[in-house]
């Protein structure tokens, strides 16, 4: 019994220092682990990698990426832009040309990267006005470029660089420009369009062909055959000259005083067409603007508004009184007039009155005819040249030296307020002598575009 007794403390003591033996252990390891964590924690950040590694070629204006197996604290470089994000970080240049030893230091360490740099091409960065924008012919480009662009031409124009930026002058020709850019480490095209500036209270007709003529039942004689005609740009005026605007002209030039208050019976204010001016007065008045008279060919081309086929300016649409101003119930009086039809004026409108036709033109059908440079000629189109054709003299320039001796028949377009809706369409041509004044008849002018 001794003995178990004596054993049975032996064991009881073994337990407990195993116990503290234990305790011991986890007490020692739990210190050596923390110990371990610190020791981590203390640890310098250490470089990773580069990209582009270290002994590459670079240009000037790269961008190079370092990794760290940590976040790296007071983070310098030799050359470059940092910028940090977590253990990443970019260097972007410009970089000096040639060899370079680019170091990087940080809080506990230091990393030194070696490249050759190459100068970067020099790039157009920015331009204005911005590519296929609409130019006049004097506008003054700014391009922006990287670097120093050198020896910069360019064709059409005119280039002065001053470091990073060009200027470029024309004159610039009319219609779709390409302008070329080149220098010494690259080249490059603009697109642009170049229009000339549109005077006021005028439409531009652009060039090209159109067909001339009617061949439709309805059509007169003098209306055929339809015809190609080609015509050069122009200007039109987007109204028919008004009272107040022929009455300045009176005022200024002393030229023949009409008869203003006939004139106010059927175009009452400055704002009606004036009437009751013949041929050689509207050519006066138009070489006082510095314009002239359109031909019939210009005329018929701006009606028509770039719309083939069409009878009106407006479309094929018969018109009902809210398109134009013609012979309707507001002269019952004459038994040709549409008593269907309301326009709302019994003689002229006031200019503008109605909706305009696709070139932007007012009244280009009825309120008053409109006079003409053309010699009025039945069978002319038979025997029309395509290309800006005018009839009764070789050229446009012989008709306005010589207008006050022309005795000829003027060509009229257009119809006025006394006419019916076949008067109104666009192929219709009228004829009367220059010297006639009539109350239903005026004008609008147009001019040449300056050459290239």
């Amino acid at each position: 019994m001794l003995l178990i007794g004596i054993l049975l403390k032996n064991m009881k003591n073994l337990i407990t220092l195993s116990v503290l033996v234990g305790i011991l252990t986890v007490a020692i390891l739990g210190c050596g682990a923390d110990s371990v964590n610190e020791a981590n924690d203390q640890r310098p950040v250490q470089f990773v990698s580069a990209n582009p590694a270290s002994g590459s070629t670079l240009l000037s204006n790269a961008t190079l990426t370092v990794s760290f197996d940590g976040v790296p604290e007071d983070l310098r470089v030799t050359q470059g832009v940092i910028f940090r994000s977590g253990r990443t970080t970019t260097i972007s240049g410009p970089f000096i040309v040639g060899g370079i030893n680019l170091t990087i230091t940080w809080k506990g360490g230091s990393h030194t990267l070696v490249y050759t740099v190459k100068p970067a091409p020099v790039q157009i960065v920015s331009v204005n006005p911005l590519r296929e924008s609409l130019l006049l012919p004097d506008t003054i480009l700014i391009v922006t470029f990287n670097g120093n662009p050198k020896h910069l031409s360019v064709t059409p124009g005119e280039v002065q660089v001053s470091g990073k930026i060009a200027t470029i002058s024309g004159p610039f020709p009319r219609g779709e420009l390409n302008l070329v850019m080149k220098w010494d480490t690259g080249t490059h095209t603009l697109a642009y369009t170049v229009e000339l500036p549109v005077p006021d209270r005028m439409a531009l007709i652009s060039e090209g062909e159109f067909e001339m003529g009617s061949n439709v039942d309805e059509a007169n004689d003098d209306e055929r055959p339809v015809h190609t005609v080609y015509l050069d740009a122009f200007y039109i005026d987007i109204h028919e000259v008004t009272v107040g605007e022929y009455r300045r002209f009176v005022q200024q030039t002393g030229h023949r005083m009409p008869d203003w208050d006939e004139i106010s019976r059927y175009s009452p204010t400055d704002q009606h067409p004036i009437v009751f001016v013949n041929w050689h007065d509207a050519m006066a008045y138009a070489k006082w603007k510095g314009k002239r008279l359109p031909t019939e060919a210009e005329w018929e081309k701006a009606a028509r508004g770039g719309v083939p086929e069409q009878t009106y300016p407006w479309g094929n649409t018969v018109p009902d009184g809210k398109q134009c101003n013609f012979a309707d119930k507001n002269l019952a009086h004459f038994w040709w007039a549409d008593e269907q039809a309301d326009d709302g004026h019994a003689h002229t409108a006031s200019v503008g009155n109605y909706p305009d036709n696709e070139y932007g033109l007012y009244d280009m059908a009825g309120n008053v005819w409109e006079w003409c440079l053309d010699e009025y000629d039945a069978g002319f189109y038979a025997v029309s040249p395509r290309t800006n054709p005018i009839s009764g003299i070789d050229t446009m320039e012989g008709i306005v030296d010589t207008f006050p001796s022309v005795l000829s028949p003027r060509v009229l377009r257009g119809g006025s307020w006394l006419v019916t809706v076949h008067g109104v369409r666009n192929a219709v041509r009228f004829r009367l002598d220059p010297a006639s004044l009539n109350n239903s008849v005026g004008f609008r002018c147009v001019t040449d575009l300056p050459p290239n």
